[in-house]
């Protein structure tokens, strides 16, 4: 049987809300963890964020009225199911302390990392990525950090560091915002900053801005009003300086008040992987196509050389890229085996993606393409059950499979941008350069980056048929200075 390829889904735990462990898309349940001391043992290990704790430590706070006798056995047994259930290099130590191991994420460490990347992006003047990664990261830490818990010294610092990360975040996605022109979203981000603390004055400066940029100049002196009541009753201030330039700029009509473009000669984050060398121009064209379709500019982009040339090496850059920016990811190899098979690499490659989605955010991607989409990836008909839908005869059928998979692909972006890579597409039978092409055409203003690797020995066939709807990236043998 062919391999498919699928990406490399971690473990995450979910502090954020309702406390979860997910892997691959599914949610495990609190039963294979082990007892509800497995379990609280593991929001520990989660809370610290990789960092040991000491068999002490947990013993007092799995056993707060005194531990039993030969605890670190206890202990032990504990670790060993949860190892038995994650993997056993989930949790790394032994009796002078245990640690989550790297093969495990946490929501608010994924967050953290999302906000970085998205500061990043936004000061390299690529504003739409930044607010995908800063709304992807906002989506992890909805809600408290383990809220049905009773207060606890231990979670008190896990929900005051998610505390933290969230408001740092909020500022990144509300300036964002702003610099795009996406007032919704950067008034939702200082709503929700405001109604964490009703005197964070940013965000009430963005607040004004953004209802200043609808057009709604009332609203902007009413927040101005709110916050210098508030200010004058429980601190007896008056707001900054800089809230009350905007409150005066506003009232003047200056034309100036929204925030310009980030410089634009600020270096872009390049790649993570310091051996990677000798690709600068092809990794920067591949980004560029990414930020595109972030900023609902669709992209389609043949990667193409010899074999052998580093072709599947520098698309995992932009696979890299569009995950570490909050964006999602279908990703498949095409096989000249499966030639025959109905948009199997496209299959291979949805499924990627829709069996990691919390079942509602399936429902909302698929829509009323449910039932087609189903029989193109029939997984998904065992999560939405789409028990009404009728297929017709083959050719109706092959153009509803087409534009149920453009469609889920173009709702799927109004979540987060959209990374669709094929690797070796000269191996895809004609029903996969069709479909392509069908998108090329149809997928204006969506957030939707396609990528495909193509040999160059051997793809005549997909250059033709998809040169007028794809970009061309040659790749060539690196420089001598890169072998060296």
């Amino acid at each position: 049987m062919a391999e498919r390829t699928e990406p490399n889904e971690p473990t995450l735990i979910h502090l954020s809300g309702p406390f979860r462990v997910t892997r691959g898309g599914r949610v495990i349940a609190g039963n294979e963890l082990g007892s509800r001391k497995g379990r609280r043992l593991l929001q520990l290990l989660a809370a610290r964020s990789g960092r040991a704790i000491s068999v002490d430590e947990i013993a007092e706070v799995l056993w707060p009225d005194g531990a039993p006798p030969r605890f670190e056995q206890n202990v032990a047994s504990l670790i060993s199911r949860l190892r038995g259930v994650l993997g056993g290099t989930a949790v790394l130590g032994g009796r002078d302390g245990y640690r989550l191991g790297t093969d495990v994420e946490v929501d608010v460490d994924r967050a953290e990392r999302l906000g970085t990347e998205a500061r990043a992006r936004l000061d390299a003047s690529e504003p739409a990525v930044a607010l995908a990664a800063a709304n992807r990261a906002l989506d992890l830490l909805h809600g408290e950090v383990l809220e049905a818990e009773p207060d606890a010294p231990w979670i008190d610092d896990a929900r005051g560091a998610a505390d933290h990360v969230r408001r740092s975040i909020r500022t990144t996605a509300w300036r964002a915002a702003l610099v795009v022109g996406d007032v919704d979203a950067a008034r939702a981000a200082a709503e929700e900053a405001l109604g964490a603390d009703a005197l964070d004055e940013e965000a009430v400066r963005a607040l004004m801005t953004a209802h200043h940029v609808a057009g709604n100049d009332a609203a902007a002196l009413a927040a101005f009003d709110r916050l210098r009541e508030t200010l004058a009753e429980e601190l007896g201030a008056d707001p900054s300086t800089g809230t009350r330039e905007l409150h005066l700029a506003i009232l003047r009509g200056d034309p100036d008040v929204p925030p310009g473009r980030p410089a634009a000669d600020v270096e872009r984050p390049g790649s993570a992987d310091p051996g990677f060398v000798g690709r600068d121009r092809e990794v920067a064209e591949l980004s560029r196509s990414w930020v595109e379709a972030a900023d609902r500019r669709p992209s389609f982009v043949l990667v193409v050389g010899e074999a052998g040339i580093g072709k599947s090496r520098l698309a995992r850059e932009a696979v890299t890229l569009a995950a570490g920016t909050g964006g999602f990811v279908a990703e498949a190899r095409c096989y000249e085996a499966e030639r025959s098979l109905f948009l199997q690499p496209v299959a291979d490659a949805l499924r990627s993606v829709a069996l990691t989605l919390p079942p509602d955010a399936l429902r909302r991607a698929a829509g009323s393409e449910a039932g087609p989409l189903a029989i193109v990836v029939p997984e998904i008909a065992a999560i939405l059950r789409p028990h009404d839908y009728r297929p017709a005869d083959a050719a109706i059928e092959r153009r509803r499979s087409f534009e149920a998979v453009r469609s889920f692909l173009v709702a799927l972006g109004e979540q987060a941008p959209v990374l669709l890579y094929l690797d070796d597409l000269q191996n895809a039978g004609s029903s996969t350069l069709e479909l392509l092409h069908f998108l090329g055409r149809r997928a204006a203003n969506a957030r939707l980056s396609v990528i495909a690797t193509v040999r160059a020995e051997e793809g005549d066939d997909v250059l033709e048929h998809l040169g007028d709807v794809a970009g061309r990236l040659e790749v060539g043998p690196l420089p001598p200075e890169a072998v060296s």
